[in-house]
């Protein structure tokens, strides 16, 4: 026997929804279930100086989507409380010999996690490339992210010829609090 769900009078327990315009929010979703949160997708499209032994934060000045407008000057914002699959990659720009690479997740100005690491890189063409994901979890209101990165020795990260999206800093809603 099939279910009929009423869009006007709703079922018991369930608040009255119009299902058939969309209006289906955050809040009408069951606890937990990620729904519409936000997500967005940036990169660098240039090349940017990392000065040796000094966090650096990486700049991602362009955006592929930013679903809810919580990303700016590289820092994701989410205006949503919950947990949040974070991805990131860094790529070098330039030949590493016996270099030491860190690339970290900052919440709120400080660093929360320590992505990838690469200890003594040896050659004069090394070129490496990093990438980290996490979840984190992200108050909706207050707490932020960026992407910062450590190198041994002053060098360069960003675009390489070859890849198009060198740098990229990602983050979706996983699971709302």
């Amino acid at each position: 026997m099939p279910v009929i769900i009423n869009g006007t009078t709703g079922l018991s327990g369930v608040s009255t929804v119009n299902l058939a315009n969309g209006s289906v929010t955050q809040n009408i979703l069951a606890n937990g279930v990620a729904g519409t949160g936000p997500a967005f997708s940036a990169w660098n499209n240039g090349t940017q100086s990392i000065s040796g032994s000094v966090n650096t934060k990486v700049l991602f000045g362009s955006e592929e989507y930013d679903t809810a407008n919580c990303f700016a000057s590289s820092r994701f914002t989410p205006n949503v409380a919950g947990y949040y699959f974070v991805s990131t990659q860094i790529r070098n720009n330039s030949a590493a010999s016996s270099q030491n690479w860190y690339m970290e997740f900052w919440k709120n100005g400080a660093i929360a996690y320590r992505g990838q690491e690469t200890y003594n890189i040896s050659g004069v063409s090394a070129l490496v490339q990093m990438s980290s994901t996490r979840l984190i979890y992200m108050n909706g209101s207050t707490d932020y992210l960026e992407i910062y990165c450590w190198s041994a020795a002053a060098a360069s990260i960003g675009y390489a010829n070859e890849i198009a999206y060198s740098n990229t800093f990602q983050a979706f809603l996983a699971r709302a609090a």
